[in-house]
């Protein structure tokens, strides 16, 4: 049964008193609670293990072929913004995340960093947008 949450913290706060049985959250949320032994990691929904995690299996692994759902965090700007101005901050956005203290920083939140061009970035969100429309389209998903 799904139970929807207003946040995170209220949904672990259940899974660790015994309300609710199971939690799908970021890791960035959960890595804490983790790392103290209140919850267990099950698996991880991405296609390849977390380097936080590496002995917790990818749900793919677990059993459920072909699954892949992970959260990301892009930067975006309006459309028509000049390539100039783009490439800058695409620059300065790339130089930072790839400082150690920044790696450090995410790592410990159970965050990677996939620093990447404009173009890649571009190629990953069509994919996204692709993939979700698929699935929201065959689950017959409505907004309510």
């Amino acid at each position: 049964m799904h139970v929807p949450y207003k946040g995170a913290s209220l949904a672990m706060a259940d899974v660790m008193t015994g309300q609710v049985q199971l939690l799908f959250g970021s890791l960035a949320s959960a890595m804490g609670q983790i790392r103290s032994g209140r919850l267990r990691a099950l698996g991880v929904t991405s296609s390849r293990r977390s380097p936080s995690l590496p002995d917790t299996p990818t749900i793919a692994e677990a059993g459920v072929k072909g699954y892949e759902a992970t959260g990301w965090t892009g930067m975006l700007a309006p459309a028509g913004t000049a390539e100039p101005i783009v490439s800058k901050l695409n620059g300065g956005l790339v130089a930072a995340v790839k400082t150690p203290e920044v790696i450090a920083a995410l790592r410990a939140q159970g965050a990677e960093v996939a620093a990447s061009t404009p173009q890649e970035f571009a190629v990953y969100l069509r994919a996204e947008i692709a993939k979700w429309t698929k699935t929201i389209r065959a689950a017959n998903i409505k907004v309510q």
